[in-house]
């Protein structure tokens, strides 16, 4: 009978205990923003609760738990920090294992009986939400379905689209000027991840013009956004900094559906440029994109381009990206053989390859270029000269097929190729020869002797344009053109006395003085590519032609329609491509309204809401608004080289200086630091879809970007200078 007894009574015992202690074993949740941390276990003791941590990311890499870590009641809010942890120590690195996984045990204070869902988060972001804390409720794996409402919505709008038939590459139609729609739903989107935005940054590279549109997303995890458009393009649609590639045509609508289990993916696998595979398309265009996601080309390998730059010889690295090239090549025409690809995909493909790497060439010399002027080290790699053979690589590239235009790299190329080397260097010393030249006067019309000195300045300004056309040493060229110009100052100096008598009798004719530099600028970059390049007239060049406008016409030659006019007549001489003539009427005629330009209202619209919230503050002033980031190498110089002339006019009644950045931009203790040191009083770290809308409200794809708003509250400028705005500070106070 005792023995019976002790036996009830540890039993007893032991049922107490395990009411006591309460275990949940892969407990539950509605949703979470990481990839790297999840919840296997919880344990609920009579003094305290224990997270089983299991950590899965990359082998070698660290991560860190923080004392402000936490654990919250999802319905009333109260939080419990960590007092302890097994497997590794607060507020220190802790790398990961080979296997890059590894489990950890974050000990909190006890739970009150009460709660019934906890949410696991560290300083004021949550990680994960409403854990349950029902040792029934398991975390289940589920393959999400696509509701049958959603699904509804998506096959409503693929009805919609206006055109249901794919483009012919080699017709006419290439070139179409219409809105193309993406529509489609993330699968396991809840508004608690933290974005309800994405962005799609849209581009007219005929005309450099950027037009980021916005991506909404509703809280049931549908999108959509409308692109204007003008060709075929494989772009990309961001969500939370991944990127999910798509091919898209003018007038198609495409629908995208993903899933958030792959974002989590990504966000474990940091350090490569995530690929979504687990992406179905539907519309016209979903065939070549599910063809375009079953093949990965090879790209150039950009993390070694700087080593390159610094060891490698330009014929060296021509040789050998070559060679890499021709791989790349070879391995993308076996992967098609054994698919049944479109001739859509297979020339988007060949495409890739070709224009990555045409861009990878320009890329290594525009490198070198700023290696060349910052070296301290006498390195004599960066300042060897590049032969004209280097840029054989462009006839590998054909630029007269408008399908190189649906390229993604086709924008870092053509940016490439207009600035490229050669051109440059034919160009920077282009004068008008709008009246007889000051030389010919002087010592043919007045009939001066020139100095010896005179004909050593002469001579030395023809021999240095001869070798810059053949290419040279940058730094050895940076020297070459400051002993010009002091050459040219002595000269001008020593005749100064001739100046006024030369301009009187050959006034300049300032009506034609930009239109003769715009167009002399022209026939040089014509004669590189024919003469240097050694490439007959092509649809790219006519490109770099139409481009060139946008500068001319908004910041060169403002107000003068009429040289303009008789500038575009000359230059469309040189193109052959109709729509490419069309676009650059369509800017002549936006440079020129008919009625003159004058500040303007902001467009209503949620961006325009967004960006009155933070003017309205500063009502009554001027205000010059500073579009930047932290993580931005021009933003900071350009705020740094300010930083006097914002001290001026500090206490300015009719002046302030606001600046706007987003948060994902600007890491908070960065931004901090940095606001203090420039003293930037005026400051506003917006949520990223909030700077998002600010984005397409302003058109900008790039930052730095600045913009003008008058004492009305109305935009004077969207693309103010920044660069010269000592001189724009001066003319403003002059008319205030």
């Amino acid at each position: 009978m005792k023995k019976q007894l002790i036996a009830l009574l540890l039993i007893i015992s032991a049922c107490n205990l395990l009411a006591k202690n309460k275990i949940i074993v892969n407990p539950s949740f509605e949703v979470t923003t990481s990839g790297i941390y999840n919840i296997t276990k919880i344990e609920i003791k009579r003094n305290e609760t224990r997270l089983h941590v299991h950590c899965t990311f990359l082998p070698k890499w660290w991560i860190k738990f923080s004392k402000k870590i936490f654990i919250r009641d999802s319905n009333t809010d109260q939080k419990l920090y960590p007092t302890a942890i097994l497997g590794g120590e607060f507020e220190k690195e802790i790398y990961m294992p080979a296997s890059g996984d590894s489990t950890f045990i974050l000990v909190f204070p006890k739970l009150n009986k009460t709660v019934t869902h906890i949410d696991y988060g560290e300083d004021d972001k949550t990680i994960i939400f409403r854990l349950s804390l029902d040792p029934k409720n398991r975390k289940v794996q589920t393959v999400a379905a696509i509701p049958s409402t959603i699904q509804q919505w998506i096959d409503a709008e693929l009805v919609k689209a206006k055109i249901k038939k794919l483009v012919d590459y080699k017709s006419p139609d290439f070139f179409s000027r219409d809105t193309a729609r993406v529509i489609g739903y993330i699968k396991g989107y809840d508004r608690r991840l933290g974005f309800s935005t994405g962005m799609i940054h849209a581009s007219n590279e005929l005309t450099n013009e950027d037009f980021p549109v916005v991506v909404n997303i509703r809280e049931d995890g549908r999108f959509e956004a409308s692109i204007p458009m003008n060709y075929p393009k494989y772009t990309y649609v961001s969500f939370k900094n991944e990127y999910v590639r798509f091919y898209i045509e003018p007038g198609q609508t495409l629908s995208i559906i993903l899933s958030w289990d792959e974002f989590l993916t990504a966000d474990r696998l940091r350090n490569i440029s995530y690929r979504f595979n687990d992406v179905q398309f539907n519309g016209p265009s979903a065939q070549i994109n599910k063809e375009l996601l079953a093949v990965i080309p090879n790209k150039p390998d950009y993390k070694n381009l700087q080593t390159n730059v610094q060891k490698q010889f330009p014929a060296d690295f021509k040789a050998g990206q070559m060679a890499s090239w021709k791989e790349s090549e070879e391995r993308i025409e076996q992967d098609l053989q054994d698919k049944n690809f479109s001739e859509q995909t297979k020339t988007i493909l060949r495409n890739e390859i070709i224009i990555s790497n045409a861009a990878y060439f320009f890329d290594y010399i525009m490198k070198r270029n700023y290696a060349a002027r910052t070296d301290t080290t006498g390195n004599q790699v960066v300042k060897a000269p590049v032969d004209s053979t280097y840029y054989d690589f462009l006839h590998k590239v054909p630029l007269n097929d408008q399908t190189i235009l649906i390229s993604s790299n086709f924008s870092t190329f053509i940016n490439r190729f207009e600035y490229s080397n050669p051109f440059f260097n034919a160009t920077r010393n282009i004068s008008p020869q709008v009246r007889k030249p000051f030389n010919q006067y002087l010592f043919i019309e007045l009939g001066l002797q020139p100095s010896a000195k005179d004909l050593e300045y002469f001579e030395f300004k023809d021999d240095l344009n001869k070798r810059l056309n053949k290419g040279m040493d940058i730094t050895e060229q940076d020297s070459l053109l400051k002993e010009l110009n002091k050459k040219a100052e002595e000269f001008f100096k020593k005749y100064s006395k001739y100046t006024d008598q030369y301009n009187k009798k050959y006034p300049e004719d300032s009506q034609n003085f930009q239109t003769a530099m715009a167009l002399r600028v022209w026939n040089a970059k014509d004669s590189v590519l024919e003469n240097y390049y050694k490439l007959q007239p092509n649809v790219v060049q006519e490109i770099a032609k139409v481009r060139s406008l946008k500068f001319l016409f908004n910041k060169l030659m403002i107000g003068k329609k009429d040289d303009s006019r008789t500038f575009l007549t000359s230059l469309e001489k040189g193109i052959t491509n109709s729509f490419l003539m069309q676009e650059s009427e369509i800017m002549f005629q936006k440079s020129y309204p008919g009625v003159p330009k004058a500040a303007y209202d902001l467009p209503e619209g949620e961006g325009a809401d967004i960006f009155r919230k933070i003017i309205d503050q500063h009502k009554g002033k001027m205000l010059f608004v500073d579009f930047w980031a932290t993580t931005c190498g021009p933003c900071i110089s350009s705020i740094k080289h300010n930083k006097l002339t914002r001290a001026k006019y500090k206490e300015d009644k009719d002046f302030d200086f606001i600046f706007i950045t987003s948060e994902n931009e600007s890491p908070l203790p960065r931004y901090n630091e940095f606001i203090k040191e420039q003293e930037l009083a005026k400051t506003y770290r917006l949520s990223s879809d909030d700077f998002r809308h600010l984005r397409q409200l302003f058109k900008f794809n790039g930052i730095p970007r600045y913009v003008l708003i008058n004492k009305e509250g109305k935009v004077l400028n969207d693309d103010f200078p920044m660069h010269n705005l000592e001189h724009e500070l001066k003319k403003l106070v002059a008319l205030n």
